[in-house]
């Protein structure tokens, strides 16, 4: 690439100045002007690399001319040409901007030449230093974090506009002063204070952070969080030069963190801590216990006859009860307990750090005396007791699952015994556990001897009637005691992981039974099948599906997978990223029970549902309870902003029904529409193609 090179000349000189360049290997591209005026007007059009002004014929004379032509031509480095004899006179002009002297004497052409590539390559490097150090400032004033530089002794040298908003300081007010001043960081640290960050990189030469939950307190005394981190400034030498901190505010994400926490680890209704933050503090309190050589209790709590209370009185008067239990619950133990309620009218007491003569009876008679004693409820009374089953630590468990299983094996004693009472745990109370493991041994031979049938439950078109499609529902036809409901097995099944066998057993079967329907000509069937926690956690779960369906030969729009939240909530990453998978390879996926957890609407827009289930909680009682029919009204609309396909469960009456055709619910399941079916009778039914349904009255 050619050099460009402006010459200031006589004409007489070009010859000169031709050989001269003409020497050397470079591709040079010389231009000659006679006058200044000229060589101006060609830099306003061209740019070049080097001025050369030769001094023969004492040109520039009036050293004002010099500094006139200088300053429009300031950008392109000078370089006066003359005889050594005009060396010194050379020095004036140097002294007003030009950037040196070269010979012009023949001997000294080489030096002459060089000293031209000197002074390019260096005021290239400078223009190139100066784009990028303006770059680097109108990134640095652009960017929303703020930036603070400071010297090696600490003190700000510079602020983009982010750092003072954020500080409270102007460049002006804070250069030269300290950044411990400037930047003044509070750090919650009970073990004592840490230098500051800055600080602590120019002393140790490497980069550096604040400590979590650091503060910053502005100029005004107002407080910002921030998160930072902090380099220093070494230069090409290795020499310490300052340090740079760039640093944000994250008072939004720290708030919405300690909520989203607290959501996570608290009741939505008492707000007291829930099964997760009770665990937590129960592992905790075991190993304290099994440190100190202490004593802990467990105490399981259940309302007696809630459920009566809530279906006459309703849900939300049920609501308002819990949220009075709760209460009493808190006033009745020590300040050191956990109370936490784990579902439904279901609560837990941790009582840590029990002494040996530590009494607990005192304790649970107060509580039981709480909860008897009334709650004023809408200005009247309404009276209920409680059970209590209690374990300890060691005496009765060594670790937190069995102290929790004892503790619930001796409530159900409890209330066996008429209410309203404690019971201690005693071993003999096992007999439960023994028949849990002599059904968990039942299932095993279950798997193996093809004890299980499927029942399916139709899923219909709200408004014509028409079948949809079918939910299966696995049954385990026991041959000694006949047909056992999912409830008395499901549990065990996904504690002792035979879910997963009986879960591959449902896929095969529902997808054969795809193939013998496709065989009849009903080859419209979509089949959905509940998924456990278990299940969706195995390593090779979406392999296992894609597989079946391929060996059977059935369409995998075909099959659909219905997950609960909760399912969902136990490795949320995980299960997104086998979700993604599932609707790649064409399955259709449903959120079952929706509306039952608290995280529902946050993630409902990051996961590939199709079809949105509303809980059958919600769905009864919905034309006398307002708080249900909101609920369902809301997540309708809410469904049908977001494309999903709403579909209703436990339609149990034909008021239930009408209310969802009115709010547009696009299908429904429940027994008001269809039973449970077995595979005779759910095939003739699919034949006809509908099912009967009232027709949606005028209000």
């Amino acid at each position: 690439m050619a050099i460009p090179v402006v010459i200031l000349c006589r004409a007489g000189e070009t010859a000169t100045f031709l050989e001269q360049f003409a020497a050397t290997s470079e591709d040079w591209l010389i231009k000659f002007f006679k006058t200044a005026a000229s060589l101006v007007r060609h830099l306003r059009k061209y740019s070049a690399d080097l001025i050369i002004v030769s001094m023969a014929g004492r040109r520039f004379r009036d050293l004002a001319k010099f500094v006139e032509f200088y300053a429009m031509v300031s950008t392109t480095p000078i370089l006066m040409s003359g005889t050594a004899a005009q060396r010194r006179d050379a020095e004036a002009f140097i002294a007003c901007g030009a950037q040196g002297f070269s010979s012009a004497d023949p001997e000294d052409r080489i030096a002459g030449v060089q000293m031209v590539r000197d002074l390019i390559l260096r005021f290239r490097l400078h223009r190139q230093m100066e784009i990028r150090a303006v770059r680097a400032e109108v990134t640095l004033n652009a960017i929303s974090d703020g930036v603070i530089g400071a010297d090696t002794n600490g003190n700000v040298d510079f602020m983009n506009p982010a750092a003072e908003t954020l500080t409270g300081w102007t460049l002006s007010q804070a250069k030269g002063q300290s950044i411990a001043q400037v930047m003044s960081i509070d750090i919650d640290d009970s073990l004592g204070t840490e230098p500051h960050p800055v600080q602590m990189a120019l002393q140790t030469r490497s980069s550096t952070g604040l400590s979590a939950g650091a503060v910053l307190v502005k100029r005004d005394g107002s407080r910002v969080d921030i998160e930072d981190s902090v380099a220093p400034i070494i230069d090409y030498r290795g020499n310490l030069t300052g340090a740079v901190v760039v640093f944000h505010d994250v008072s939004v994400e720290r708030a919405m963190k300690v909520k989203m926490t607290y959501l996570a680890e608290h009741d939505y209704l008492t707000q007291l801590p829930n099964r997760v933050l009770f665990q937590d503090r129960l592992e905790q309190a075991v190993r304290a216990a099994r440190r100190d050589h202490q004593r802990l209790g467990v105490m399981y709590i259940d309302l007696d006859n809630f459920k009566h209370i809530n279906d006459s009185l309703g849900h939300a008067l049920g609501d308002q009860l819990l949220v009075s239990v709760a209460d009493a619950l808190t006033v009745s133990v020590r300040a050191s307990d956990t109370v936490s309620r784990q579902g439904g009218d279901e609560f837990v007491v941790l009582l840590p750090a029990l002494q040996v003569d530590d009494d607990v009876e005192p304790i649970a008679k107060k509580i039981l005396k709480a909860i008897s004693a009334g709650h004023r409820l809408n200005d009247s009374m309404l009276y209920i007791s409680a059970s209590i089953g209690i374990s300890f630590f060691p005496s009765d468990a060594a670790n937190v699952e069995d102290l929790i299983k004892h503790a619930d094996t001796a409530l159900y004693d409890a209330k066996m015994k008429g209410r309203n009472r404690y019971q201690f745990f005693l071993p003999a109370m096992n007999a439960k556990a023994v028949e849990r493991q002599l059904i968990e041994a039942d299932l095993r031979r279950a798997i193996n001897l093809g004890q299980f049938i499927l029942h399916y439950q139709p899923k219909v078109d709200l408004s014509t009637g028409r079948i949809t499609g079918v939910e299966a529902l696995i049954r385990w036809f026991h041959p000694r005691e006949g047909m056992i409901a999912p409830s008395r097995f499901i549990d065990i099944a996904e504690d002792s992981k035979l879910i997963i066998p009986m879960g591959e057993w449902v896929v095969r079967a529902a997808c054969q039974q795809i193939k013998r329907w496709n065989q009849q000509g009903l080859d419209a069937v979509c089949v959905a099948i509940n998924v456990s926690t278990t299940e969706l956690t195995q390593s090779r779960y979406v392999e296992t599906i894609l597989a079946i369906i391929e060996e059977e030969g059935i369409s995998p729009q075909s099959l659909q997978l219905e997950l609960t939240e909760s399912v969902l909530m136990t490795d949320l990453p995980h299960n997104q990223q086998v979700m993604l998978r599932l609707k790649a390879a064409g399955l259709s996926l449903a959120l079952d029970d929706f509306g039952t957890g608290y995280s529902s609407l946050a993630y409902l827009t990051q996961l590939p549902f199709d079809v949105l289930k509303i809980d059958q909680s919600f769905i009864r009682h919905v034309n006398s309870r307002a708080d249900n029919s909101a609920v369902v009204a809301a997540i309708l609309a809410m469904g049908k902003s977001l494309q999903h396909c709403v579909v209703a469960e436990g339609i149990e009456d034909s008021q239930e029904l009408v209310f969802l055709q009115r709010n547009g619910c696009q299908q429904g399941q429940g027994y008001l529409l269809s039973q449970p079916l077995s595979e005779a009778q759910v095939t003739a039914l699919l034949s006809v193609g509908s099912v009967l349904i009232p027709v949606l009255q005028a209000p």
